[in-house]
């Protein structure tokens, strides 16, 4: 079976009908495993009950959360949506966020050279870049993996 290491934002969406898990990892991890792929995300949530309920919810889709870190001092990621224009959403991307503070553990590090396949790697890109420094959450991970 092949194996695919989802790397990048977990956070939840808060759109006017309610909450909805999200991140582009996340939700390609979310699929994958819905197809029967042996899908793993490397992420970052907050000890908040926003954590707990993502990663439970991935556990029952059949993702395999182990690679996903725990911030003492980091809310789980939030985007606020409104839809005030019909067909033109806005976002609010709440920061900082725990998946600001993925770290290139040797867990990670391990995971992502034995996978078949590695991504989305550039999900972390925000759209409010002013909003934050331009470097990714962990500098160099694409340089230090060696890739399938």
């Amino acid at each position: 079976m092949a194996s695919v290491l989802c790397f990048g934002e977990l956070l939840w969406d808060r759109l006017p009908g309610g909450p909805r898990l999200g991140g582009a990892p996340a939700n390609v991890a979310h699929h994958l495993a819905q197809l029967g792929v042996e899908a793993r995300l490397a992420s970052c949530v907050g000890e908040d009950e926003d954590g707990e309920r993502a990663l439970a919810q991935l556990r029952e889709a059949g993702v395999d959360v182990t690679l996903v870190a725990r911030s003492p001092r980091l809310p789980t990621g939030r985007v606020i949506v409104a839809t005030d224009t019909p067909g033109a959403p806005r976002y609010h991307i709440e920061a900082p966020a725990a998946w600001d503070a993925i770290l290139a553990t040797a867990a990670l590090l391990e995971a992502a050279a034995g996978a078949d396949a590695i991504g989305p790697l550039l999900a972390w890109e925000r759209q409010d870049k002013a909003a934050r420094e331009s470097e990714p959450p962990v500098p160099g991970f694409a340089t230090r993996v060696p890739m399938p």
